[in-house]
């Protein structure tokens, strides 16, 4: 692998679950705390850590018990909110029309500085492939009124007509076993849950498919790390901000939109470079007379299932897809009567999200 391409991960699955993109985003920040000296020992490491008891510095190590308490804290609260984020970017990308029915990309960025505006450090995760869920709840409703009146239909149309008491009771019994029979056929596939052709159930179970792609993520830093593509940095101890890319239709109360152009700008140069899997020289446009920044080694990891071709043909259809949208823009807005089409673009609309909580690095122990 060149030394300037993105780590790849791929997983022994058609699409990536939810739940072990929640999983993988979590365990990735534990690594890039750790390696962007945000914390002195790893995550799991850390917490089980007795406070600091140097008596000696009685001020000094309330603070630093402070600081260890508030960073695990925050870390687990961000995890808790990770598990429902994928889960709600998910069912948000089933409702967008134009993502490929295989799968949808998602990207989370990890940015490690003093403001979202100004990292000292960006790294991305990029899950091509996750799996896109429906609202399961309105489905099975659905289906469980369509059988409730097909059930009525074959219970009302089949009654006897009135005869003598012997024909009557006979009648009822044979329709009563027919009955039985037509709803046990009619009702197992309605409690029988039909699987997506999108879902494709994992051939392992899903806490196995969970270590293993943890484990796999590990290797494939200590990888990257033995051939000079590791993320390991000296950063003095400050913010990590954690930012999400989802469509405007996306809810969830922890998330915030963020719209700022200079944080648009200094991520759109990060996905590029992510997707492009090639090393390019960022170029400030706002202040040409600032000294140009060096150029940057992309820092983070693909996450792909067993069908996904991978971020090099990724980007050139995006960037003909932004071109299109560009030429057509203009002609697009001067027509009328598509109020509706406008705001179903609108919501479809990827943006940034960025992560309600506060984590602060620290280094003394």
């Amino acid at each position: 692998m060149p030394p300037n391409q993105i780590p790849r991960l791929r997983l022994d699955v058609d699409v990536i679950p939810d739940t072990i993109a929640a999983n993988l985003a979590t365990s990735l920040l534990g690594h890039v705390l750790f390696l962007k000296n945000q914390v002195p020992f790893p995550i799991p490491q850390l917490s089980r850590l007795p406070s600091a008891t140097n008596n000696t510095n009685s001020k000094t190590n309330s603070r630093t018990t402070k600081l260890k308490r508030d960073l695990i804290d925050s870390f687990d609260t961000l995890s808790s909110h990770l598990d429902t984020t994928f889960t709600a970017l998910s069912t948000a990308f089933a409702r967008h029309e134009s993502q490929a029915p295989a799968g949808a990309q998602a990207f989370l960025a990890i940015l490690v500085g003093p403001s979202i505006g100004t990292p000292k450090s960006r790294v991305i995760l990029a899950v091509d492939g996750l799996e896109m869920k429906s609202d399961e709840s309105d489905e099975e409703e659905d289906v469980e009124e369509e059988a409730e009146a097909e059930g009525d239909s074959d219970e009302s149309g089949s009654e006897p007509p009135e005869s003598d008491d012997s024909d009557s009771n006979s009648s009822e019994e044979s329709d009563t076993d027919r009955d039985n029979k037509t709803n046990t056929s009619t009702s197992t596939p309605a409690s029988a849950s039909t699987p997506s052709p999108n879902r494709g159930p994992p051939s392992q179970p899903l806490h196995q498919l969970i270590r293993t792609a943890n484990q796999l993520l590990s290797r494939v830093l200590a990888t990257a790390d033995a051939e000079g593509r590791g993320m390991q940095d000296e950063l003095a101890p400050t913010q990590t901000h954690i930012l999400i890319r989802a469509p405007r239709r996306f809810t969830h109360p922890a998330w915030v939109p963020r719209c700022r152009p200079t944080l648009i700008a200094t991520l759109r140069w990060s996905l590029l470079t992510t997707e492009s899997g090639v090393e390019v020289e960022h170029k400030p446009t706002q202040k040409p007379k600032q000294k140009q920044k060096q150029k940057q080694r992309i820092q983070g990891v693909w996450v792909s299932g067993r069908t996904m071709s991978g971020p090099s043909s990724v980007i050139s259809r995006k960037e003909d897809d932004s071109e299109t949208e560009k030429e057509n823009e203009g002609e697009n807005e001067r027509r009328e009567g598509r109020e509706g089409v406008k705001e179903e673009d609108e919501e479809d609309e990827m943006i940034w999200w960025s992560w309600g909580g506060k984590i602060v690095g620290f280094s003394s122990w």
